[in-house]
């Protein structure tokens, strides 16, 4: 449900919202404006509207629990579903969604609330995967997707349609670089990703077909004999018995 914008009143009641959807909280530490720090317990937030887009306030900023409306600041997509501030006050992860699409966007925190101004530092578009914000960590914003984060295209800005996911792994934004990162062991080597899809008895045979797919166009950099021997053992479908059985055969050539 969004609000309307009507609703988006600058005096507002935190712990009446709270539980609304639409509404986005987010507690601030260590952020300044300016010369001043903001007071302890502020909070972010931000209110989903249907006519004016999304509306920003800082509750609680003063002695006196005053709150302050930033505005209507709009981000890549019509609608805000998550937002996540840095533990040093530097930055704002921020998750907008159109048509079921997500886009993250890390924006300077300090000019936001300042000046008002959405600055984009860095953009990860898994189009047409998903992705959430994890947390932040050693400077860092961990999140997770199930497309292979870390084979971004940097021409589209967007991942290859073959290097989607059956399911989400976690991988680490560097703000300054916009180095990705693989996190966890299906994000550091797809080829166990793929590997684990193969070996259960529970996946389809549509679902291992593709994996298999996946698996052989990473390049033969990435695959070794053990891991298609493995697959190989426990395989019962003569068309990927043979597709294994001609990529053993690559490998074992380009090793003479």
């Amino acid at each position: 449900m969004l609000l309307s914008a009507s609703s988006s009143s600058a005096q507002i009641n935190q712990e009446l919202l709270v539980n609304i959807r639409g509404i986005l909280f987010e507690p601030l530490q260590n952020v300044s404006r300016g010369n001043q720090r903001l007071a302890e317990g502020a909070t972010l937030c931000v209110i989903n509207t249907q006519n004016e887009g999304p509306q920003w306030f800082l509750l609680n900023t003063d002695s006196i629990g005053v709150n302050e409306q930033l505005g209507s600041i709009s981000a890549s997509l019509a609608l805000i579903t998550s937002i996540k501030a840095s533990p040093d006050g530097q930055y704002l992860a921020v998750v907008s969604v159109g048509e079921g699409h997500p886009i993250l966007e890390v924006v300077n925190l300090p000019q936001l609330l300042q000046i008002k101004s959405y600055q984009v530092l860095q953009t990860i578009d898994p189009y047409p995967g998903s992705l959430e914000i994890q947390e932040w960590k050693d400077g860092q914003l961990y999140v997770k997707s199930d497309v292979l984060l870390t084979e971004m295209d940097k021409k589209s800005g967007r991942v290859p349609s073959e290097y989607d996911l059956s399911w989400q792994e976690t991988f680490a934004l560097n703000v300054i670089s916009g180095k990705i990162t693989g996190i966890s062991e299906g994000a550091k080597n797809p080829v166990e990703h793929y590997t684990q899809i193969l070996l259960n008895q529970q996946t389809s045979e549509l679902e291992k077909d593709v994996a298999l797919a996946k698996l052989l166009s990473l390049g033969q950099g990435e695959l070794t004999l053990s891991t298609l021997i493995k697959l190989l053992e426990q395989e019962q479908n003569p068309k990927r018995i043979n597709k294994l059985l001609d990529q053993i055969s690559i490998l074992r050539n380009a090793t003479k």
